[in-house]
This record gives C-alpha cells, structure tokens and sequence, in this order.
C-alpha cells in the first residue's frame, strides 16, 4: 500500500495509508448491529497524560497533536491538530479501531468539529482485513471546497456520514485527519453500526481501494509509447482472447484520490463485473512527481499545469490510446473515459477539446471548470454525469457541465445518487448503466443503433 498520496486538481485527495498491522490487545468488540456509541471517551474527558483510548498517528513535521483542557463542545476537552506546514502529505490523525464480527455492513460517524483558518481535515473509516488487505472511505470533509477557496473558521458544528464496510473486514478504525494547514478540534465522536446492504460494502465508496472479488485482479503493466512516465495497466476483463469482428471497444480509467496504481483490484473488478463482452479498460496512473508538484495537481492538464510537467493528461491519454492499438484492433467509434473525484477534470479536459479520440466521458463525483479547458468544444460530444446531492462537492458543477453540454450542441446525461461523495450502492450496475448511454449515442449517430444488443 502506498504511504502518501496528494492534493487532487479538484481541490480533494484521497490518502491511503499503510495502517500498521500489528496484533491490538484490547480492541473492542462491539454488537453486530444496533445500539450504543462504538467509541470509548467519545468526549475526550477521560485520560492521565493523553485522552484514554484515543491513540495518536504517525508523527508528521510541522503537526502538533494537543489533548485540549481548555476547549469542548459540552464537556472541558476536546482532540486537538494543528499543521503549521504547507503541504498536504502525509496526513496524521486521532484514531480509534475496534473489532468487527462481519454482521453489521455500514458504519454510522458523527463528530462536533471546530476549525480555525483550516485549509482540509476529514473523517476517515479503514477498514483492515486479513494479511495487509486495506481499504478505507471518507466519512465527512471539513475545509476550503477548492484549491483557490479560503479556509473555513467557524465554531462547534456537527460533521457526518455513513460508509459501507467491504466483506473480509476484521477491523474498523475511525480516524480524524488532519491534511493542510490550520487547526481542529473534534469532540463527541459516534460511531454506530448500521445494516447498510451487503452489495454497497463490496462495492466500496468515497474514492476507495475496495477489497477486491475473489477473482485475482490481473492486468498488463505497460508504458504508452516506451516512455516510463506515462504508465497505464490494460485490464482484459472477461472478454474474448479473439478480438471482435469490428475491433475492441476501449474503457479509459483516471481514478480518484492519487491515481495511483492501487486501484487496480477495483478497476479489474469494474472491468468483469460493469462492461458488457468485447471491452478493454486501461487504467492510466497519475504521473510521478516531487511531493510539492503532486500537492497542487495531481492530473496536469493544458489548462491546469503543473511544476516540471513534461506532458499534458489529454496527451496522455492520446498516448495511451494510440499504444493500445498498436497492440489490439480497436473500435474508434466505441473510445471513452471514466474519472472520478481528481479523476475527472481531466476527462472533461480531454472530452471536450476540438481534437479527441475520446467519443464518450463518464464523469463522477468531481468539479467542472470551464476556465481550465482552454480547447472547450462541446458540439456533438457525449457526457454521463453522476452527482451525490450529499456531496462535499456542490451540485452546481455537475449542473454546469451538464448545462454547457447541452446548450452548446452536446448531449449530458445527469444521474443524481445517494450517500455523498463516493461509490455507493450498486457501483458496477450504476457504471455499466453510464456506459450503455454513451454506447446508445454512438450507436445512433453510426447508424447501428441495436447495436447494444449484441
């Protein structure tokens, strides 16, 4: 598991960290379902020289863990972290982990935050499993809404949200981080268990590495075109060894968070379980970079650049595209791209621009910035946008990019779901839906409108 990730072009990331496995004593275990606040000294009351149950993360330079006497929401105490630095990686938190018997499928969080010039702090669910199986979701966000937005300073204010918990978890941990610069105070922290259906857990949520199917994730790990900067897994699915008659239809995957590698079992799971036969998905990986220059984008695009890029993300994806069929015959009318969170302003970027062998975009749960697409052109394209009203995200881009499609000559699908910002309920089902819709509109416009059908 990656230690670190980075600030997402959007403004969000998505941090995984390698929690650390070692066997706890005296976790507790709580009923399956049902009743009581999981977590001990919720108030932060209790305690000799730090708060009772409350353990604190990995030291980080420039963060100041505090047990505040002085500062509560109802009681005298509270959890404290400061960060003094300007960066965003690693984050460090307050955490507490319990035992979990595999009845209940959803964890409940509720948590009194007070901040004071905070740029970004969230609370995080892990969940741990057997070996070094790791996935995590966000429970909530508390801090500016973008990369050009002020921090937030406001008094004691009730933060919430609901995860489901991915199959094999043995272990939960809630953890309150602290990513950028500012400080935060939590008190009155509840978790409870909650009968969230079994189908949301598998499907994992909120940008995640989910806990994979039982099928082993396998892939090509390649190089677009021999440079090693631009690295891409191609995942075949279960479609046929034999290409068919017309050629491959090609999924282009820019995951969330970091873009990292490690989305791969849920990519290969996206690929088996959401795309009909005959498809190949290529997961791109997010470039590499010092950790300034991943802190301020993670997917650098023409208009969104970033210190010492040597290429554009709409590049790219050119790059990978034109790799993939030197390889494999590929359909060109059947071209698109997924992204979600920091994965998706640059397949808008790509999507909508004059010159794309992108013929469809799936957008999810990301911001739309009309300003950073120098080559907008939206005549004729093709965008499948999914919203959470919950969203720490606001509605308001995904309507934007819905409206500027649609009034320029496009066709924008907008699908609104429930439970924030994440991959909720029926993931795979909800994705192979988006996919059939930009498939109908290919195959109206080549003439072969049954074509779905196959």
């Amino acid at each position: 598991m990656m230690t670190a990730t980075f600030r997402a072009c959007a403004g969000f990331v998505l941090v995984l960290i390698a929690p650390v496995l070692s066997a706890s004593a005296a976790l507790p275990q709580a009923p399956a379902t049902g009743g009581g606040n999981l977590l001990a000294n919720a108030g932060a009351e209790e305690g000799e020289s730090d708060p009772q149950a409350w353990q604190r993360g990995m030291t980080v330079p420039g963060v100041e863990f505090a047990w505040d006497r002085g500062t509560g929401h109802k009681g005298g105490s509270s959890l404290r972290l400061r960060k003094t630095v300007e960066r965003y990686i690693p984050p460090t938190e307050w955490y507490q982990e319990m035992r979990h018997d595999g009845g209940a499928r959803g964890l409940r969080v509720r948590a009194h935050v007070k901040a004071d010039a905070l740029t970004k702090a969230v609370i995080d669910v892990q969940f741990l499993g057997p070996g070094d199986a790791w996935s995590h979701q966000w429970a909530a966000y508390i801090g500016a809404e973008g990369p050009q937005d002020p921090p937030v300073t406001h008094d004691w204010r009730a933060y919430s949200g609901e995860v489901s918990i991915p199959e094999g978890t043995q272990r939960v941990r809630v953890a309150l981080q602290i990513y950028g610069p500012g400080t935060i105070w939590f008190d009155d922290v509840e978790a409870t268990w909650t009968a969230a259906s079994a189908q949301a857990g598998k499907s994992g949520a909120a940008g995640t590495t989910p806990v994979s199917s039982d099928k082993a994730a396998t892939f090509e790990d390649l190089r677009a075109e021999g440079r090693s900067e631009q690295r891409y897994l191609l995942h075949r699915g279960g479609g046929p060894a034999v290409p068919p008659k017309d050629g491959y239809r090609l999924l282009l995957v820019l995951p969330g968070g970091d873009g990292g590698a490690d989305f791969a079992p849920f990519v290969g799971d996206l690929a088996r379980q959401a795309l009909p036969e005959g498809y190949l998905v290529a997961q791109l990986v997010a470039p590499q970079g010092t950790a300034p220059q991943k802190e301020s984008v993670v997917w650098p695009t023409k208009g969104l650049a970033r210190q010492g890029m040597t290429f554009t993300t709409e590049g790219f994806i050119e790059a990978v595209v034109r790799d993939v069929k030197k390889r494999v015959p590929i359909d060109a009318r059947y071209v698109f791209a997924l992204g979600w969170s920091s994965g998706g302003p640059p397949v808008y970027a790509a999507a909508l621009r004059a010159q794309t062998p992108l013929t469809g975009a799936f957008v999810a749960m990301s911001v739309f910035k009309p300003a950073q697409m120098p080559d907008l052109h939206v005549k004729d394209r093709a965008v499948y946008v999914m919203h959470s009203p919950t969203d720490f995200i606001p509605m308001r881009f995904a309507e934007e990019a819905v409206r500027t499609v649609s009034s320029g000559g496009g066709q924008a699908e907008f699908i609104q779901y429930e439970g924030g910002h994440g991959w909720h309920g029926d993931v795979f089902g909800r994705i192979r839906t988006g996919i059939r819709w930009l498939e109908d509109r290919m195959s109206v416009k080549s003439g072969d409108a049954d074509d779905r059908d196959r």
